[in-house]
């Protein structure tokens, strides 16, 4: 072991980087082959796979330009905000406290009939901003801060 030590530090400089440089490229060119080759192969793929699937996809548009040209949504007819459209069908209206934004409707309901309150809101143009569910005498109070759209 010695003997390799003393040989290469006998060498010439010039001969000493020509094997360095030599043992460089091979070991570069082992993890070329090892490493970096298959996983630019896969690179390769997956940009294939892109490419394809954005043909698709631009393949897919034109039919579904027509489709969404073809049949228009249902419009729905926002109906005037009022308090007194809660009264009813499993709810009763505690409170209504107008605001200058909207304002501060309170309701007892049975937990069934909550859905059914934000859709009737909706329905009406109004935004829910917070909303408070409470048990209260066997039901649920509901205490909800509206902001009205379109003015009431």
């Amino acid at each position: 072991m010695d003997s390799i030590f003393e040989r290469w530090c006998e060498c010439r400089r010039g001969a000493r980087a020509l094997c360095w440089g030599m043992v460089c490229l091979v070991v570069t060119a082992l993890a070329w082959a090892t490493v970096l080759k298959p996983l630019n192969r896969q690179l390769a793929e997956r940009q294939g796979q892109l490419r394809q699937a954005l043909r698709g996809n631009a393949a897919l548009w034109p039919t579904a330009l027509r489709v969404a040209q073809g049949t228009a949504p249902e419009a729905r007819v926002a109906q005037p905000f009022s308090p007194l459209a809660f009264q009813g069908n499993g709810t009763t209206l505690v409170r209504w406290k107008p605001l200058p934004a909207g304002g501060e409707l309170t309701l007892d309901a049975d937990w069934p009939r909550i859905p059914d309150i934000f859709d009737r809101l909706a329905q009406q143009s109004a935004g829910v901003s917070a909303f408070v569910i409470a048990p209260h005498a066997g039901r649920l109070r509901i205490a909800i801060q509206l902001e009205l759209y379109h003015g009431t």
